[in-house]
């Protein structure tokens, strides 16, 4: 009992002497590192820049570490398969990760909030809404944003395609759902209806279509 004691000691000593040596510590999710570059590399996992393409299929990652890993699925048998759909895959973890979405568990949580995810890269993201830092950059634009989803709907909807969801009444398009919606509610609806004692019927079905001269 006491040799079990003196060891579990031994090792709480040993931590906490390895985390005094990490001063560099990551203003995102605070997590500790010994060395700068340490830090420098680990900040990429936030920032969403990804810079390291592999050669085989073009896939880019934020950490060379990531790269390596990948590299071994184009060269290793893919032995390990999901139970729930078949999929296979080279390496252990990359199964493990995908079983995630088969089961719902959200295993990653938010110490800050409590909000739990299935992929720890969603924490990731998450993380910069609490200290509203934008880190994922438009390089059409330059615009900022806080999660990657919001930067991904911006392109897509801001520099590629045209406008799809046409308002009804009068014919007018726009890009987004939601700017159509504030159109059907702001502009339409206070033009056909001046009076705000009259009755009349607006449509506010989001048709996805082609673009209303009389909102401008």
């Amino acid at each position: 009992m006491e040799d079990q004691k003196h060891k579990t000691n031994s090792s709480d000593e040993k931590k906490q002497a390895s985390l005094a040596k990490r001063k560099y510590k990551c203003d995102t999710c605070g997590k500790l590192f010994i060395k700068k570059s340490h830090l420098v590399t680990h900040n990429a996992i936030h920032t969403g820049v990804r810079k390291f393409k592999c050669d085989e299929c073009g896939k880019k990652f934020n950490q060379m570490g990531n790269l390596t890993l990948h590299a071994l699925t184009h060269t290793l048998e893919r032995k390990f398969k999901c139970d729930q759909c078949d999929k296979t895959f080279s390496l252990k973890g990359d199964l493990k990760r995908h079983c995630l979405g088969h089961t719902g568990k959200k295993e990653f949580k938010c110490s800050k909030c409590g909000k739990a995810f299935i992929q720890k890269a969603s924490l990731n993201s998450h993380l910069n809404l609490h200290i509203r830092k934008k880190v994922f950059g438009c390089i059409e634009c330059g615009r900022e944003f806080f999660i990657k989803s919001t930067l991904r709907q911006h392109i897509i909807t801001t520099h590629f395609g045209g406008k799809t969801y046409e308002c009804e009444n009068c014919d007018k398009k726009y890009k987004t759902k939601q700017a159509l919606k504030n159109h059907l509610f702001k502009s339409c609806f206070m033009k056909m209806n001046p009076d705000p004692d009259e009755e009349v019927v607006v449509n506010f079905d989001v048709q996805k279509m082609d673009g209303c001269d009389v909102a401008e």
